[in-house]
């Protein structure tokens, strides 16, 4: 369930990284009439560097959250409120707007990067930490791959709706996980 949940997480967050500045040129074209695609290219490059500096700070302010509010209401809130945002994200040509709306979800996918270690040491103890977190970690690849694929192969729409469901699932996953029962056998 852990590695389902990371692996969703990054797919969307992924997805949207890989097609971040041409979204971003179509909102500004769209906003401020620029047709000049250099220009376009700067400014949708504008907006993809200001939300990767989000992706960083997401993981020390997601890690934070999780500390007060655990890891599983910590991941069923990114699951939830990304969801919301990837459905309007389609609608929005406020070039603000849309550079706050993918600032956040990516700061979701590093906050998910920066809770998972916790959330699979809480799981299965601090000792197997190391084999455990190494196998999720697999799920990042996977996710890089089918992420870019999504983004790659549908229209914008499309792929923003599919991140949102991939999310939507991964909130019914979070909210379904507990921890294994014998977890005092793994401390």
């Amino acid at each position: 369930m852990l590695w389902c949940m990371l692996f969703l997480n990054v797919t969307a967050g992924m997805g949207l990284l890989s097609k971040l500045s041409p979204m971003a040129q179509e909102v500004i074209k769209i906003a401020q009439g620029i047709d000049d695609p250099a220009k376009l290219a700067v400014l949708g490059g504008g907006v993809l560097a200001t939300a990767s500096i989000f992706n960083g700070l997401g993981r020390l302010f997601w890690a934070a959250v999780s500390d007060k509010i655990g890891r599983k209401g910590t991941y069923m809130t990114m699951f939830l409120t990304q969801a919301i945002l990837y459905i309007l994200l389609p609608q929005v040509t406020s070039v603000l707007i849309f550079t706050i709306i993918a600032s956040y979800l990516l700061a979701c996918l590093g906050g998910g990067f920066a809770v998972m270690p916790s959330f699979a040491a809480d799981s299965f103890g601090p000792t197997n930490i190391g084999k455990v977190y190494g196998f999720l970690l697999t799920a990042w690849g996977a996710a890089g791959v089918v992420g870019g694929f999504v983004f790659a192969e549908f229209n914008k729409q499309q792929s923003l709706y599919a991140a949102a469901g991939c999310l939507i699932i991964g909130f019914v996953i979070a909210l379904l996980f507990s921890r294994p029962k014998h977890v005092s056998e793994y401390k």
